[in-house]
């Protein structure tokens, strides 16, 4: 394997490749990312506490409906405000952190993958990243994954070049982990635990015992600390209790009663959702274990990065199949490693003239043609979006029928920027609300709309959507409400 078999090399434009690559990864994850919306969870949650920096003006107390949100660091935050600066309050730029670190994870990918092996496991590698179909599925939506991924790599990354290069790196090794911590809390830890298997399994402990690799721990705790002292700083045991007993201790090691084989959930989800690469991948990792393969150093930090990262999180409890994300730049390399070794340099050769024709075939395809790249998120939302933005913002009072709150106003405080409540589970508590002199709308459903005319005295339609609607106490024109601009739009 990964021999020639007698032919000659063919030659190989590496520019050539590496500007498609980049052309075709622009394309992917960029082209037609507003359309459609985003989903209530997790985009719209994490979409409106950014939207919140702005208007706060407080950047390290991040809020959700103007009141403290203790669930997340602010990093992620910190970037989508950043690009509603630049283009406005959007679906597009509440996305577009995240296509960027897809972009730069491909980038970083095909680079670390010459590094580790050559120059074909970095090309390989760099494409199948790209259309693993979780990793870009996320890239294009409003969440801190990708993001989390690109410092995990560039962690592990800057970890060899320290120990093989300039022990400098050790300091970017430690900002990569604090920026990972500032993205996801814990699991930005996740580089440390690998680094420090593979130093121990590689013997490589001496070379920790210099003043960069503790210039880099001080910075990866100093900085990546900072949001937790700034936190209960102003808040105390309620941000402990809720940051670390709740989200972390509670929802994700508290066992629900799930029976054992819900530990491999992850391994079904790769099953299911993984491909096409998945029997690649796997091939890859049987053969890294071969005839001691696994000896070798950078074939041992691509098995404990994917070990480490499946197999802490598959002792959670709550499993979902973003959370392994961290784990999809391993396992492309891993399937990028058993093609290198598969084919001899002629077949290389044309099977990477092959991906430049895809990648350019894709790029045309998805400019010329529109092509849904989104699939169509909160619609009934954002039909109403505009009516409650503006009703809401002279005054009146909104609450919501047969809803949780966070199943709605995730995405309704995004787009309309307000929020149902109270949430109500019986039309008869409508009846004292609706006798309310004042405005009052209520965000209900089609399927209420029997029970609401035998239960109220009286209601009017303001606006339907397709499941959706909103009514309110009193006869409305809105005929003049505007509806143009918004990030209901997008």
């Amino acid at each position: 394997m990964g021999k020639n078999h007698g032919s000659q090399p063919s030659s190989f434009d590496e520019r050539l490749y590496y500007g498609i690559l980049l052309l075709f990864s622009l394309t992917i994850f960029f082209t037609r990312l507003g359309p459609g919306g985003m989903a209530n969870f997790d985009d719209c949650f994490y979409a409106e506490k950014a939207k919140e920096i702005l208007q706060n003006h407080q950047w390290w107390i991040l809020t959700f409906d103007h009141s403290p949100a203790f669930e997340n660091p602010p990093l992620y935050m910190w970037l989508t405000a950043l690009s509603y600066k630049l283009f406005g309050i959007s679906v597009y730029a509440a996305k577009f952190p995240s296509a960027l670190m897809g972009l730069l994870n491909v980038l970083l990918i095909y680079s670390l993958g010459r590094y580790l092996f050559n120059p074909w496991v970095g090309r390989f590698a760099a494409f199948i990243l790209a259309t693993t179909d979780p990793f870009f599925k996320y890239s294009r939506h409003a969440m801190v994954d990708v993001t989390l991924t690109f410092f995990i790599v560039s962690a592990l990354y800057c970890l060899l070049l320290a120990l093989r290069k300039n022990r400098l790196y050790f300091i970017f090794w430690g900002l990569s982990i604090a920026l990972g911590v500032l993205t996801k809390s814990v699991l930005g830890l996740f580089p440390l635990l690998i680094s420090g298997l593979f130093i121990l399994a590689t013997a490589q402990w001496k070379k920790i015992a210099n003043g960069h690799f503790l210039a880099g721990c001080l910075v990866a705790a100093v900085l990546g600390g900072s949001w937790y002292a700034v936190e209960y700083a102003s808040y105390g045991h309620d941000f402990l209790k809720t940051h670390f007993g709740w989200l972390i201790f509670q929802r994700g090691f508290q066992s629900q009663g799930e029976p054992w084989y819900h530990h491999l959930s992850y391994l079904k989800d790769l099953a299911v959702f993984d491909w096409p690469w998945l029997p690649l991948q796997i091939l890859g990792l049987v053969f890294m274990f071969r005839d001691g393969r696994w000896k070798s150093d950078n074939v041992l930090l691509i098995l404990l990065w994917i070990g480490a990262v499946i197999g802490v999180m598959s002792c959670m409890q709550t499993g979902v199949l973003w959370y392994i994300m961290p784990s999809f730049p391993a396992l492309a390399i891993a399937a990028a490693w058993a093609l290198d070794h598969f084919l001899d340099e002629t077949n290389k050769v044309k099977v990477g003239r092959g991906l430049m024709g895809i990648g350019l075939a894709t790029v045309v395809l998805l400019n010329a043609l529109p092509i849904p790249l989104n699939k169509e998120r909160e619609k009934d939302v954002r039909t109403i979006a505009p009516y409650v933005k503006y009703l809401a913002g002279e005054g009146a009072s909104l609450v919501a029928l047969r809803e949780e709150y966070y199943g709605l106003n995730n995405a309704l405080m995004f787009f309309s920027d307000h929020a149902a409540k109270p949430t109500l589970n019986d039309p008869r508590d409508l009846e004292p609300l609706f006798e309310s002199p004042k405005l009052v709308l209520c965000v209900a459903h089609r399927g209420d709309l029997d029970e609401l005319s035998v239960d109220l005295k009286q209601w009017y339609p303001v606006k339907f959507g397709e499941d959706l609607i909103l009514i309110a106490n009193q006869k409305i024109d809105i005929s003049d409400i505007p509806t143009g601009n918004g990030p209901w739009n997008d």
